[in-house]
């Protein structure tokens, strides 16, 4: 089944997720989605490791 043809309360058989918790694949790239793949979550995650190395440089000090 196409991922445009889920109707809006669709659940995921298996584990009960959302529609909104899954990404369109783009082409036969797997981890590619239509919004930039997992750049985002990379970048968000950087800077947040950052935030924490910075807090506890900080609290040792």
């Amino acid at each position: 089944m196409k991922f445009e043809d889920l109707q809006q309360g669709f659940k995921c058989p298996q584990c009960a997720a959302p529609r909104r918790r899954f990404a369109r694949k783009l082409g036969d790239k797997i981890g590619t989605t239509l919004d930039g793949g997992d750049t985002p979550i990379i970048i968000f995650t950087a800077v947040c490791l950052l935030i924490v190395l910075g807090i506890a440089y900080y609290s040792l000090q």
